[in-house]
């Protein structure tokens, strides 16, 4: 299932950066790097999201000592968490205004809402 969201997102930016192209505002290398980025997101927007062999109960027990594995983590393993759980992670200032899981981490969030709703 593609990520419809960050599809929207990479189509706005394309017409972003074509604009700034067209305006003199960035030049040919830059348009050139930063569509070359895009592609790569819309590739990987693309990408049906795969599960692995978690069953339900580990997907519980990770989620339930997330915050114990974080506070006893150093700062490349904290790092190495949010990366495997976030595939994008936008902030502004010091507050963090949104979100996007990865396509593993919503698969194994998505196990977890069903079991949830079956107990």
């Amino acid at each position: 299932m593609p990520d419809d969201l960050a599809r929207k997102r990479i189509e706005r930016q394309r017409r972003i950066i074509q604009e700034a192209f067209e305006s003199g505002n960035i030049g040919a290398a830059e348009f050139v790097a930063r569509s070359t980025v895009l592609d790569a997101d819309s590739k990987a927007a693309l990408e049906a999201p795969t599960v692995s062999g978690v069953t339900s109960e580990q997907a519980w027990s990770y989620r339930n000592d997330l915050a114990s594995t974080f506070a006893d983590a150093d700062e490349q393993e904290r790092s190495d968490l949010i990366h495997a759980l976030y595939g994008r992670v936008d902030v502004l200032g010091p507050d963090i205004v949104s979100a996007t899981l990865t396509p593993a981490r919503k698969a194994m969030h998505s196990g977890s809402l069903s079991r949830k709703k079956s107990e």
